[in-house]
């Protein structure tokens, strides 16, 4: 530190300053003084909203080196939340909380024992989901199924394959209101409507929301920040 900052910081102690510039350089009274150097801005990246609360929750927002900035929490979609900090008109993103929940695979054909499996794993047991895994579950590789299908409701009639005896036969709609787990594990899967489709030994449910239940996700999560951070969300 040169004559002239040694000079500057002098007269400002005169002041009782706490905070002062000298050269573009931040200092602070504390046991002396104490130049403020930037924090360094690297981004944490969690999977979890818990994680990223617990973080955020334990940041100091006192900290001198934050002055002149501030916090804000980000609900970029229906998966990604980010915590931006603000200063000098430049954003810095200091974390990310992005869900890594392994989802179902709509429009796609599968084995029943692998929809079954998939149902059970990756849906809620609200809706529809008893109702579907009852429908399915006489569906075996030793039977066969015919479909009636009027795109509406399907009637299936079970079969056993050898001797052609009928184990069962129901009507069923091909419109389902099932809760997918799309979002962070802490938020409470969305309704969506989904229609069914089976054929043989294999079953598909495919979506066609409108997408509302990303909009609905989103402000769950929202609702699950501010309940749960100290610092403002948007």
């Amino acid at each position: 530190m040169d004559g002239q900052a040694v000079n500057a910081i002098a007269a400002l102690v005169e002041e009782r300053a706490n905070r002062f510039d000298v050269d573009g350089r931040v200092f602070i009274r504390e046991g002396g003084f104490k130049e403020v150097i930037p924090k360094m801005y690297t981004k944490i990246d969690f999977k979890d909203l818990e994680g990223f609360v617990d973080f955020v929750n334990k940041i100091d927002t006192s900290d001198p080196t934050y002055e002149g900035g501030y916090f804000r929490i980000i609900v970029t979609s229906y998966d990604r939340v980010a915590l931006m900090f603000y200063r000098d008109g430049v954003a810095h993103e200091l974390a990310v909380a992005r869900s890594d929940v392994d989802g179902f695979n709509f429009n796609e054909y599968m084995s029943i024992e692998e929809f079954r499996i998939n149902l059970i794993t990756k849906f809620s047991k609200d809706g529809d989901m008893a109702a579907l895994m009852k429908y399915t579950s006489k569906i075996t590789d030793k039977t066969e199924v015919t479909l009636g299908d009027d795109g509406v409701s399907m009637k299936m009639t079970i079969s056993e394959s050898s001797s052609g005896a009928v184990v069962d036969e129901k009507s069923f709609s091909s419109e389902l209101s099932l809760h997918a787990r799309r979002t962070f594990s802490e938020i409470a899967p969305v309704v969506s409507t989904y229609l069914l489709r089976i054929k043989k030994q294999s079953a598909a449910l495919f979506d066609y929301s409108d997408g509302t239940w990303k909009l609905e996700s989103s402000r769950l999560i929202r609702q699950y920040l501010i309940d749960n951070c100290t610092i403002d969300i948007e």
